[in-house]
């Protein structure tokens, strides 16, 4: 779901909620207001749920933690431009063609990328691959998010 309509569910659903515990208060019905919260928090953790279901698709295994993928990475720090690929379908070849730049940009300063496995979500579109690189966290933060802009 696009980021505006989960926006504009949360506002309406908060709005709601807010408007129901004040009537409630002033009616002295606080068991109502007990409801509502609750409902509140359930949406919240099946909120939680879907962004790590989200995320772990983009999750390759065994990467140190001070490595990541380009597309994990993207997914933590640059969500909309992994959105933009995913809207086209794009996922794989756009941040293959990243990965040489990064390849480059880590030669260039004696950084040294690592193979990891693929990404569950890459696994049916590209079967010919069964690793990727990960990179220097810094690497990333310095080179792919000014590759980005």
């Amino acid at each position: 779901m696009y980021e505006a309509e989960k926006k504009r569910r949360l506002v309406t659903l908060l709005s709601d909620v807010i408007k129901d515990c004040v009537n409630a208060i002033t009616q002295d019905r606080l068991e109502e207001i007990e409801e509502r919260v609750d409902e509140l928090h359930e949406w919240i953790a099946d909120e939680i749920d879907q962004y790590k279901a989200y995320g772990n698709k983009y999750t390759s295994p065994d990467v140190p933690g001070d490595y990541d993928t380009i597309v994990h990475f993207l997914f933590k720090n640059a969500p909309e431009y992994l959105r933009t690929l995913e809207d086209v379908d794009n996922v794989f070849h756009g941040t293959t063609k990243l990965g040489y730049k990064m390849v480059a940009y880590c030669k260039n300063l004696n950084y040294v990328p690592i193979k990891v496995g693929i990404p569950e979500e890459f696994r049916h579109k590209a079967t010919e691959v069964k690793e990727i690189n990960a990179y220097p966290v810094s690497a990333l933060e310095h080179g792919l998010l000014n590759m980005l802009e």
